[in-house]
């Protein structure tokens, strides 16, 4: 028995020093993170308060630019650049143009989903003195408020920590407001055509401007661009014509013309040129977990005050066991725009034949909303169209061509709306383009490539990062890809939180850091997690093995 306390002994502290040297050594080389966002946190500082400066007076700047695409993105880089003092900037847009931001046709829900601004796209915005022509509109969603098959009415949350409270406010509705904008401070600078749509693109170093070309392309000279407009009104084609810039912007969403003509520009094969890593490619994500969603508004005023958690400043969130989700978010009119997401197949809302169907769905799986419902509403419902979510997908390895094309926004990023990412990195992408330019004196030959370095790789960690939590969590996969990730992310952040960051989608909130920044941060998260459970599941294990061979010992000796 001597010899058996001397070993037990050894392998306890063998055990508690293996131990303590995985862990110093996973927290040494997997955690240096912190420095990492403190001089992140600076640099953002600098861009934020030194970002958009007006008036530049450097003779690089280009004669003229185009911007296709008139959403707030394609908006928000005529502003940028407006306010560095470039002249004869175009946006061209084939949609109409949007309402007053004022009008009350914004308290139609159907009019445009709703998006919210978190702290990525505040910044940007005040950085442009936009944000006060735009906060009016919004309305706050402060938390949330969950109902789940497992667990029935949960509590609601309320993020008393966020340094920035989620604004939401329709998608065109920020257009609008930044349309206003512009037309105030800067309309000698900038016009905006809607209903003209751009449908071809030519570089004039490679072809001859020919007789189509505008006057304007003396002033161009040989490394603009040219491109092929058509106006129409209400699906009718009125007119064609051509125009020339010094440069061009896309910022025309997922399905860009323009990043279209530049994947075939740049495709490999071709005579102009390209190596692989000046390649503009789109790179779709396989769909894992596919959702689509009907439009249904909540007039939730009703039950403000009737008990705890109703109220006009929340994210209203209900899950049932048929896979059915609606997830509902404040407008500044007060009714809530819900979108109800389902698979494809969903038996259960195929069963939806009209009004009367839709009320006993609801009532069913959502009791709790059914007296919120318009009778109007039910029959929309009903009948009603289904609209798909955006795919995962970005560009790269290049997002320019040469020293005049150039894309951003949904252009070069496409995610599902789930974490708010779409529009707040979009305005960040803008933001770092008028860094760019100040770094390079508005030489727009070395402000591009400059960008496309940054902004690429970024683009596709984002995309890449949040794709990873898109899975089905009542799969088996599902549960190992996403379900424990999260519970391991948890518990370690909870005891160890000066090492483990919080799980991936609180980290995808955090402004402070950049999207490479964060899919590092987990990656090494996961690397000391994997390093501590294997040290306690081989001690668990030795030590088992120990306590058998003491019992038989005793066994045999008895």
């Amino acid at each position: 028995m001597p010899q058996l306390r001397l070993n037990s002994s050894n392998f306890c502290c063998t055990f508690v020093a293996v131990l303590f040297v995985s862990f110093f050594l996973s927290a040494t080389c997997a955690f240096r993170f912190p420095r990492r966002t403190s001089a992140l946190l600076r640099h953002r500082t600098y861009a934020a308060t030194s970002a958009f400066h007006p008036t530049s007076t450097n003779v690089h700047l280009p004669a003229s630019t185009a911007i296709v695409g008139a959403g707030p993105t394609g908006l928000f880089t005529a502003l940028m650049l407006a306010r560095r003092g470039y002249q004869n900037i175009t946006v061209y847009d084939r949609l109409p143009r949007p309402d007053d931001p004022s009008s009350p046709t914004w308290g139609n829900p159907y009019r445009s989903y709703n998006l919210g601004l978190g702290a990525r796209g505040q910044i940007a915005l005040r950085a442009a003195d936009a944000w006060e022509s735009i906060e009016p509109f919004c309305a706050q969603a402060i938390g949330r408020k969950d109902w789940t098959p497992e667990q029935g009415e949960r509590p609601e949350q309320i993020y008393t920590d966020r340094e920035y409270k989620t604004q939401v406010i329709q998608r065109d509705r920020i257009a609008s407001c930044l349309l206003g904008e512009l037309e105030r401070k800067h309309g000698d600078q900038v016009s905006v055509w809607h209903n003209v749509e751009c449908v071809g693109l030519t570089w004039l170093d490679e072809a001859n401007p020919g007789p189509e070309a505008s006057p304007s392309s003396a002033e161009i000279g040989e490394k603009g661009v040219r491109l092929r407009l058509h106006r129409q009104c209400e699906g009718q084609e009125l007119e064609q014509w051509t125009t020339e810039a010094r440069w061009v912007v896309g910022a025309d969403g997922v399905r860009s013309a323009l990043r279209s003509a530049l994947e075939v520009k740049t495709a490999p094969g071709g005579h102009h040129g390209q190596t692989q890593k000046e390649r503009v490619r789109t790179i779709k994500l396989p769909e894992r977990n596919e959702f689509v969603y009907k439009i249904l508004p909540l007039d939730l005023r009703p039950k403000y005050g009737t008990g705890p958690g109703w109220r006009p400043d929340l994210n209203y969130s209900a899950r049932s066991k048929g896979e059915v989700t609606i997830e509902a978010l404040p407008t500044r009119e007060g009714i809530f725009v819900g979108v109800v997401l389902f698979r494809p197949d969903s038996s259960a809302i195929a069963k939806i034949q009209g009004k009367e169907d839709a009320r006993e769905f609801f009532a069913g799986s959502f009791p709790q909303f059914l007296d919120v419902i318009r009778e109007e509403d039910l029959a929309r419902f009903a009948t009603g169209p289904t609209f798909r979510l955006p795919s995962f997908s970005y560009c790269g390895p290049s997002i320019f061509y040469r020293d005049n094309t150039l894309l951003l926004g949904d252009c070069i990023h496409s995610v599902k709306p789930y974490f708010g990412l779409g529009l707040n990195s979009a305005l960040e992408d803008v933001m770092a383009l008028d860094k760019c330019l100040s770094e390079s004196e508005d030489d727009v030959s070395k402000a591009l490539p400059l960008f496309s370095s940054r902004t690429a790789p970024q683009a596709k960690a984002l995309v890449e990062f949040q794709a990873s939590f898109d899975y089905n969590a009542n799969t088996l996969e599902g549960f190992l890809r996403f379900v424990l990730p999260l519970i391991l992310d948890g518990i370690f952040h909870r005891y160890f939180p000066a090492f483990f960051a919080p799980n991936g989608i609180r980290l995808l909130q955090d402004h402070r850091s950049t999207f490479r920044q964060t899919r590092r941060r987990k990656q090494r998260d996961r690397i000391g997690q994997a390093v501590i459970l294997g040290v306690l599941l081989t001690g668990i294990g030795k030590g088992l093995g120990w306590a058998v061979k003491v019992a038989a010992r005793i066994l045999l000796k008895g």
